[in-house]
């Protein structure tokens, strides 16, 4: 067991990380997140690293771990039975999951200590709190439109001006995390962390935060927030219910009201709350992966192929930008793993969530990671935080302490060589893994200056003899293979497989121009057509250079341009589905 002071190292080490992983400003193409999720999972090692302060440390093993183990066995069945266009796929993920599973483990193994549990909540608090405040103030750089790099991520890149994010780059990722920090003041205040007058202050500011991400989700998480701070038990501290009806109004207010005054200051990237609302692009994502569910019922497309099965299936749809989720946590798991999974999983989380916290409603503890749980709940319903390491991996922690302090769990003697051993083990496998990313960064930046006729830049883009990340090396590839009448079936197959892991415009267009130079015009019309559903911003300019080609090349290309789709026209034209080439 841990001293007191071990277990403040421990806790404080692993917070520190999380922190680091949430605030800082870097993202690089072509993994946006990830440092961020870099840093989380440094967060964990090195948490569990601390733990070798003790020379016989017992560790738990609760039984929620046998969830993502399940998970991991499944996707690795999909990828040997080939499931997966590319095998390497599965690697990252399995990799996350497998880090979830220490997550679980490490959060339960804390809870056994004395104050544990108490220590844990105030360290996720103190992070969630600071990190969302900090936030905010990022936010006003990006509004002044001020260069505060290397510290704040700006939000106007080449002249296009998006949502407020602050350093995260997701602005929903970031709503989420200030509704962490909204049960995380809640919890203070419980606690007696904060008196009445600095957590009301604290909110107030962490709305306007919210406010400003423009995202959906706190319309709904934050009146589930009320409804608990509402019906609260009867040893639980008094939350004024007039504050909490201000609190809720005043930020419907700045929701509304928002749009208007930021236009007023000069910033005009801002969409109303009718704008906002009035979206349907999930809709035809829960669509198109209702459709994968039920084309693949038992054992669904594979994991992370939904954005594969998109492109070969879009033709069908309505135009939809290019996703590789379907950005709802129940129809992306059937699309991908299929109905019987599906329904183990949700069934095992719903009746979790009962017996390790509903059940335990009464502790302060257990009900503030229940309300981060709630939260989490309801963003998957309509996007995929748990698809993100920095998410993924605290989430993990709660899970862990949850189950471990109410339900316990298998114990395991660990002792400090083998905590050490794997410590550094993780260490050296997450720096070779971001040695390994930033050839893969080095070899976009040479792939720019080879397009530019150039070689100045370093890096490259020979595919290297290992590399966990082969699909990029083959991206760079497209643009090697020349296009011409005759060229090697070998190479028009490449381009195929491509397309459905790129579902990018000059991806999709060079697909199409080889099918149209021999003599294969019905699937060039489908790709055109995969094309202007999945990239609607870009396809005008797709429209011209077809009709330039047509003017040129009559012969292989007129008839095809005629029945292409329009640049305005959703309209489906009588083309079979692109899905037979899965």
């Amino acid at each position: 067991m841990l001293n007191n002071k071990q277990l403040n190292y421990v806790i404080g080490i692993f917070a520190f990380f999380l922190f680091c992983s949430y605030i800082h400003p870097f993202h690089i193409h072509p993994y946006r997140n990830y440092y961020h999720d870099a840093l989380t999972i440094t967060a964990l090692v090195f948490g569990i690293g601390f733990l070798s302060f003790s020379p016989k440390l017992t560790i738990q093993i609760p039984s929620a771990v046998f969830l993502p183990i399940g998970m991991i066995i499944i996707i690795a069945l999909q990828t040997w039975n080939g499931f997966l266009l590319m095998p390497m796929d599965s690697f990252f993920p399995i990799v996350e999951l497998f880090c979830f599973i220490l997550a679980i483990i490490f959060g339960a193994t804390l809870v056994r200590h004395l104050q544990g549990m108490e220590k844990l909540c105030f360290a996720f608090s103190c992070v969630f709190v600071v990190t969302s405040l900090l936030s905010v103030v990022f936010q006003h750089i990006q509004i002044a439109g001020l260069n505060a790099m290397p510290f704040v991520m700006p939000t106007n890149v080449n002249g296009i001006v998006s949502r407020l994010y602050a350093n995260l780059a997701q602005p929903n990722l970031l709503a989420l995390l200030m509704c962490f920090s909204l049960a995380s003041v809640w919890w203070m205040y419980q606690s007696s962390r904060l008196n009445k007058s600095m957590a009301i202050s604290i909110v107030m500011i962490v709305l306007w935060g919210l406010t400003l991400t423009q995202s959906r989700i706190a319309w709904i998480i934050l009146p589930l927030f009320v409804l608990a701070c509402w019906f609260h038990p009867r040893d639980c501290k008094l939350v004024d219910r007039h504050v909490l009806v201000f609190l809720l109004f005043l930020f419907a207010l700045m929701v509304v009201f928002a749009p208007s005054f930021l236009s007023y200051v000069g910033y005009h990237s801002f969409e109303t709350a009718a704008q906002r609302a009035g979206h349907n692009e999930r809709l035809i994502l829960w669509h198109q992966a209702w459709v994968m569910s039920l084309m693949h019922p038992w054992f669904g497309v594979g994991w992370l192929q939904f954005g594969q099965y998109q492109v070969a299936l879009s033709p069908l749809f309505e135009p939809v930008g290019m996703s590789d989720y379907a950005h709802n946590f129940v129809l992306n798991l059937a699309a991908e793993l299929g109905w019987p999974a599906t329904l183990l999983i949700v069934a095992s989380t719903v009746y979790w969530f009962y017996v390790s916290c509903l059940k335990y409603w009464r502790n302060v503890h257990i009900r503030y990671l229940s309300l981060m749980f709630c939260a989490v709940a309801v963003h998957s319903m309509v996007e995929f935080p748990l698809w993100n390491a920095y998410i993924l991996i605290p989430f993990g922690v709660m899970v862990g302490a949850a189950h471990g302090s109410n339900l316990g769990g298998l114990q395991f003697g660990c002792v400090r060589s083998w905590i050490i051993s794997f410590f550094v083990a993780a260490l050296l496998a997450i720096g070779a893994v971001s040695w390994d990313y930033h050839r893969v960064v080095d070899g976009f930046q040479a792939l720019y200056w080879e397009q530019m006729g150039s070689t100045k830049g370093k890096g490259g883009t020979d595919k290297p003899e290992f590399t966990l990340f082969p699909q990029f090396y083959d991206y760079f590839r497209i643009d090697k293979i020349k296009i011409y009448t005759g060229m090697p079936a070998q190479d028009i197959t490449f381009l195929e497989k491509m397309s459905l892991s790129f579902g990018f415009p000059p991806v999709l267009e060079r697909l199409a121009l080889a099918y149209a130079l021999n003599q294969r015009a019905t699937e060039a019309l489908q790709v055109m057509t995969a094309n202007q559903r999945l990239n609607q911003n870009y396809y005008p300019k797709s429209y011209a250079l077809w009709a330039k080609y047509a003017e040129q090349d009559p012969r292989n290309f007129s008839e095809i341009f005629k029945r292409m789709p329009k640049p305005d026209s959703a309209n489906k034209p009588e083309t079979e589905s692109t899905s037979s080439k899965k």
